[in-house]
């Protein structure tokens, strides 16, 4: 099996096999086996049992900042999982890295930023704390968009109510 990922963003696996060698022509026959398109170039390219069904997924790295896991349900190649970080994948590798039993997938960008996923199961604790975490981050959103709202209605009056600069130039 070879896997390639193109410029135009699919990824495609095809099944190699020599034919003619017994006759002294060797040459390579090729079929493809399944593809998926995406929309941006393919940057990255690893397998592995990330879904953990004793089964190679093919872990994929994009130039828009995607990184997805194609898993084959049913021999089907679909996404299971996609994650943006909003800018180039450089490299990818997966294995386990934070955890002797869990898996990740780490991730180099452009830039250099590493980012590991992992497909370790959250605990219903981890959930709990992960919503308590988020709605106070939402809660403190909403306080510090009023308080801009309520620069903003500051400004708009004090711009009214005070003669631009302007109007006094054109008088004068």
């Amino acid at each position: 099996e070879l896997i390639v990922g193109d410029e135009g963003g699919s990824v495609a696996c095809y099944l190699c096999k020599m034919a003619g060698e017994e006759k002294g022509s060797p040459s390579l026959n090729t079929k493809e086996a399944w593809s998926i398109s995406g929309d941006a170039k393919v940057t990255c390219l690893s397998t592995f049992d990330v879904t953990r069904d004793n089964q190679l997924d093919v872990v994929v790295g994009r130039a828009d900042g995607l990184v997805e896991v194609v898993h084959f349900a049913d021999g089907v190649p679909t996404v299971a999982w996609s994650q943006s970080l909003n800018e180039a994948i450089h490299s990818l590798r997966c294995g386990r890295v934070s955890s002797s039993s869990n898996d990740d997938v780490i991730v180099c960008t452009f830039a250099g930023r590493i980012t590991s996923f992992s497909n370790e199961p959250m605990k219903a604790s981890d959930v709990d704390a992960e919503a308590s975490r988020a709605k106070e981050k939402i809660e403190l959103l909403k306080r510090d968009v009023a308080e801009l709202r309520e620069k903003v209605h500051r400004a708009r009056e004090k711009a009214q109510t005070s003669p631009s600069k302007a109007s006094t130039m054109s008088k004068g």
